[in-house]
């Protein structure tokens, strides 16, 4: 059996965007915003920071075919950038909400959705704008926060997070650990780790 290669992937993958456009939707209350599927709190932000991890991987890709995309590299990346900053401005440290009228964030499964899109926004890296690096960093710094002031107990042979009664399991709390270590270029949690040290 042959092993497929990352242009294998590639040549799969870059069909994708022509196909996700039926998907995606502009927020009218914020231009610079844009999300792909329904941009509900939950599993509508995981689904939309999935996205972003493929579109940014199309995006930077140096062998895309445009062609085979059905649109450039130009848009694709506007819709990677455009739908992190959706996320970004939806947490619950932001100043935006979701699609729903909630905010994500600070949940036993946030930080998966985080873990779900970082190696997109390490390929977005030298397209990110100051504004798109703070928010980075305060949507890290505060579910790295929240992460802190978890604490876990059995009950009933269950895992259950004590600050907020809901069930979670191993998975759960390995996820939520996770958003204390998430690797970010240039973009660090060194404020947040010098304050739970003192």
């Amino acid at each position: 059996m042959v092993t497929p290669s990352h242009l294998d992937y590639l040549r799969i993958l870059e069909r994708w965007p022509a196909y996700a456009e039926r998907f995606w939707w502009n927020d009218p209350a914020r231009p610079d915003l844009g999300c792909f599927g329904t941009g509900y709190n939950s599993w509508g932000v995981q689904t939309n920071q999935k996205y972003l991890g493929a579109m940014a991987i199309l995006a930077t890709h140096p062998e895309l075919d445009e062609a085979v995309a059905g649109c450039s590299r130009e848009a694709i990346l506007d819709r990677a950038l455009r739908a992190l900053r959706y996320s970004l401005a939806t947490h619950v440290s932001g100043d935006h909400h979701c699609s729903d009228g909630t905010r994500w964030g600070h949940t036993w499964i946030s930080a998966l959705g985080i873990e779900r899109m970082m190696h997109g926004v390490e390929a977005l890296e030298e397209h990110l704008t100051d504004a798109d690096r703070a928010g980075l960093r305060r949507v890290l710094t505060s579910e790295a926060d929240a992460s802190s002031r978890w604490r876990y107990r059995a009950r009933n042979g269950r895992a259950m997070a004590a600050t907020n009664r809901s069930r979670t399991s191993g998975t759960g709390r390995s996820w939520r650990a996770s958003a204390t270590c998430i690797p970010m270029p240039r973009v660090c949690l060194t404020g947040w780790r010098r304050r739970t040290a003192s």
